[in-house]
């Protein structure tokens, strides 16, 4: 197999190997589960970054690791999907929530 530079998600699946070119592969799936958890509430509040990515984690098929999911957290946190309060320095001091705009999506 020839190295190649244009995927940058790997992983296996169905017995073979799995390609993906861009990396946000995963953003749905983190955005639905901050709508479960927003779900569960009655009201809309902030929740640690890191129980986000747990709830994440515990619902991916194929595993890829926090340091990934909370990457691509940040990334969502600077397009404007998630607001967030504390510092973004470690998943374990700051909170999030999803912005209004994508709280009123169906969930996929």
């Amino acid at each position: 197999m020839l190295y190649d530079d244009y995927n940058i998600i790997r992983s296996w699946e169905h017995h073979e190997l799995w390609n993906n070119r861009t990396e946000d592969r995963d953003d749905a799936l983190i955005i639905s589960c901050s709508k479960r958890l927003h779900e569960k509430d009655d009201e809309v509040k902030y929740y640690k970054a890191a129980r986000l990515i747990g709830e994440v984690l515990g619902h991916m098929e194929q595993y890829r690791g926090d340091e990934w999911i909370e990457y691509r957290l940040r990334i969502l946190v600077k397009q404007g999907v998630f607001t967030y309060k504390g510092d973004l320095k470690a998943m374990r001091l700051y909170e999030v929530k999803l912005t209004d705009e994508y709280l009123t999506y169906p969930i996929s």
